[in-house]
């Protein structure tokens, strides 16, 4: 890696290779969801609550004021926060499931 230039695009490569890796995992997902819903929560709690209930339905979509199930998950309403809520979500992944986060190469 040169200097201020960042990383090279073979090591690009190979990160977006093992995160494609922990994206695929059933785990991951849910703590993804999770951490997105946090994030709704405590970094756009005035925009969520206002369009949404604190609740999930069964199936991990947000409900709306009236309770009724949308066909959004909460990550599909971070923009900005994006990187920082999947950070916490592979931090989370490796704090619960250490042997897979080596094989992610989370760690």
């Amino acid at each position: 890696m040169g200097e201020g230039l960042g990383p090279s695009p073979e090591e690009m490569g190979i990160k977006e290779e093992q995160t494609r890796g922990v994206e695929s995992d059933e785990r991951y997902k849910a703590l993804y969801q999770e951490a997105s819903l946090n994030y709704l929560k405590t970094k756009d709690a005035e925009w969520f609550n206002r369009e949404f209930s604190e609740e999930l339905s069964p199936e991990g979509y947000l409900l709306d004021k009236q309770g009724k199930e949308t066909n959004l998950l909460p990550s599909q309403n971070i923009t900005a926060g994006i990187e920082e809520v999947k950070a916490q979500a592979r931090s989370r992944f490796a704090e619960l499931y250490p042997e897979d986060a080596q094989k992610y190469q989370l760690k």
